[in-house]
């Protein structure tokens, strides 16, 4: 006869496949072919890049931006995946799926080697799966799995967990006196690869003085090695924690110089995150799915208050839980569930000038939210088993909750417009929702109901007119591109180089007039006042995408002379930014200075010989090598 682990096994595997093909179907809706903020701009020039680089892998590190590592496991995902299919939002949707799922079954994992041997065996194990699915299925993850750049969350926390189960293998070895080579070998790698995946996954390295100060309390093996163990964990926590502390104050004053660009100080995001870790929390268990997305920037420390009666009752119900954990096992078992949430929580919503509030900062920190019931369930199986099937029952129905409000959810990611329309709906004070449903709108032909939210969005945010005016610009180009007078009425007529600071706004417009959406010329009065010499732009400090946009602008309102002067400046300080260089020698020609353009020809080809290129680049340089070689026999004739 067949043992009752081996059908148990077999149950389990049997589940855990459901629970997958369940999770693939639920998902089906959203794996939608638009990008979502940020993801076009990070994911397509990376793996351009990487594509046209001569040597590819050094092009990887340092790709995308927002970590001193460069994140280069998770830049490798999307090159790796863009030379299997070309890289596309639904392709990258798909592939984030795929990794939600591997990081289930390690949850599920994680969960069964701490829950086994205080129940039943196959309570333990279907308490596992249902902690798995309830993460698996939860609407606050959704955010994360289609948001194509997050694939670096999503790295980092399947490697964190792979780390975390190498942990609970070497301490088992190390209680039983086993070789801890092969298991500490793959904890290292996994925690190595989780790193360079996303910085803040550096947090999981004070998770093992939890377990051991809140979970493993009672364990059945040799005391003077547990004993042993312990010490070794708590010194390696306390030089972590005081590395940590000691990088705070080193960079202490670019910490805080990070808020000049922020419309918060630090203390009032410190104060904000107090309430805001906790809203996380309820939106895990009880999601109010309205509000759930990606367009966070209305969240505000006034807003956090009106939360702040959720803030009080859960820290007051933590700081009672470790207090009277020593009493009894149960109690600090619960707590821990809650302290791994917050220990996950420890870089990207504390000191760092982050915005405020973003779900998928949950994506590892909700391990610790999943493991909470399941926990609960388990310790009542330690009184009396037969109160475990029911609560396992009352779970399952949580789970069904779950899958319900999450399929709803994905149903809003099956299209760009449903997606801008469900996203403005939840958060009406958004800059980025009002924004995005202007353009919306001008989409359609509603210029003067898209003009109304770009000026909504205008005057929920701290942006300058400038940028407004730009935005207004495109909007109208997209739409009614005979009608500039809500321009006129709405601005002033001069614009310098200082009022501009969204390189989004002026890059659209841009590629609106260079496409001939509308007359490039109507627009030359507005933009007056970005002719200006190279010591007032040298004053302003623009950075040299800013610099370049600002000179696209103002070649295609044929102000040739004036973009000049922004590439010459950018080229003084950075000369070897072949970009600028090719644009310099392209506005050369067309104000008639051949010869020294014939200059910055041979400048190019050297460069070009010395293979500091990319293939773009390259190409862009060949178009010029006929007309070149043509004017040079005319000038030996």
């Amino acid at each position: 006869m067949v043992s009752s682990r081996i059908l148990s096994r077999i149950g389990a595997v049997l589940s855990l496949l459901g629970i997958s093909l369940l999770t693939l179907w639920l998902y089906q809706p959203g794996i939608a072919d638009f990008w979502t903020l940020d993801d076009r701009a990070a994911v397509v020039a990376l793996t351009d890049r990487a594509a046209e680089s001569s040597d590819s892998l050094r092009s990887i590190f340092g790709a995308l931006a927002g970590g001193p590592l460069g994140r280069p496991v998770s830049a490798l995902s999307f090159v790796a995946q863009d030379a299997v299919i070309p890289i596309s939002p639904s392709g990258g949707k798909a592939v984030n799926l795929v990794l939600h799922l591997v990081c289930a079954f390690l949850v599920t994992l994680f969960a069964y080697s701490l829950f086994r041997g205080g129940a039943a065996s196959w309570h333990s194990m279907a308490l596992a799966l249902l902690a798995g699915a309830a993460w698996l299925v939860a609407p606050l993850q959704v955010s994360t799995v289609l948001y194509v750049t997050q694939r670096m969350a999503i790295l980092a926390c399947l490697f964190s967990l792979v780390a975390m189960l190498a942990y609970l293998r070497v301490r088992l070895y190390a209680l039983q006196s086993k070789s801890l080579v092969g298991w500490t070998l793959i904890g290292i790698l996994a925690m190595s690869l989780a790193v360079f995946s996303k910085e803040n996954a550096v947090v999981v390295l004070a998770i093992p003085l939890a377990l051991e100060t809140l979970w493993f309390r009672s364990y059945a093996g040799d005391e003077e090695i547990e004993q042993a163990w312990c010490k070794r964990v708590f010194w390696v926590t306390a030089v972590f924690l005081l590395g940590g502390l000691v990088l705070c104050s080193l960079y202490w004053s670019s910490l805080v110089a990070g808020y000049a660009n922020r419309p918060f100080s630090f203390s009032e995001r410190l104060i904000t995150q107090c309430y805001i870790l906790w809203d996380y929390i309820a939106q895990f268990y009880t999601p109010e799915m309205k509000r759930m997305g990606v367009y966070h920037d209305d969240v505000t420390l006034d807003w956090a208050r009106t939360r702040s009666w959720i803030a009080i009752v859960g820290w007051s119900s933590l700081i009672a839980l470790l207090a009277l954990s020593p009493l009894h096992i149960a109690i600090s078992r619960v707590a821990f569930c809650l302290v791994f949430f917050f220990i996950c929580h420890g870089i990207e919503s504390t000191v760092l000038p982050l915005e405020m509030y973003f779900e998928h900062r949950n994506y590892l920190p909700s391990v610790g939210l999943a493991l909470l019931i399941p926990t609960i369930v388990w310790l009542f199986g330690r009184f009396g088993s037969v109160l475990v099937p029911p609560l396992i029952a009352v779970f399952c129905v949580y789970i069904v909750l779950q899958v319900a409000s999450a399929g709803a959810l994905v149903r809003y990611w099956s299209s760009s417009q449903l997606f801008t329309t469900f996203q403005l709906a939840g958060h009406p004070t958004s800059f980025r929702a009002n924004t995005d449903f202007a353009y919306l709108l001008a989409t359609v032909g509603g210029a003067e109901e898209a003009l109304e939210y770009s000026k909504k969005a205008h005057f929920l945010s701290s942006e300058s007119g400038a940028d407004w005016l730009v935005r207004d610009a495109a909007l109208i180009c997209i739409s009614k591109p005979s009608e500039l007078q809500p321009l006129e009425a709405h601005y002033p007529r001069t614009i310098t180089p200082d009022q501009l600071g969204a390189a989004t706004g002026i890059h659209r417009l841009v590629r609106l007039l260079e496409d001939e959406r509308c007359d490039a010329r109507d627009f030359a009065d507005f933009f007056l006042g970005l002719e200006v010499d190279a010591a007032q732009i040298s004053e302003v400090d623009l950075s040299i995408d800013m610099s370049n946009l600002i000179s696209r602008l103002l070649s295609v309102i044929g102000k040739k002379e004036a973009a000049l002067v922004y590439l010459d400046t950018v080229l003084s300080q950075h000369p070897a930014h072949i970009r600028s260089r090719l644009m310099r020698l392209q506005y050369r020609l067309e104000v008639e200075r051949y010869q020294i353009a014939a200059q910055d020809y041979r400048e190019l080809v050297q460069l070009d010989e010395q293979d500091k290129m990319l293939d773009s680049e390259r190409q862009t340089l060949s178009l010029y090598h006929e007309y070149f070689r043509t004017l040079n026999k005319a000038r030996a004739n």
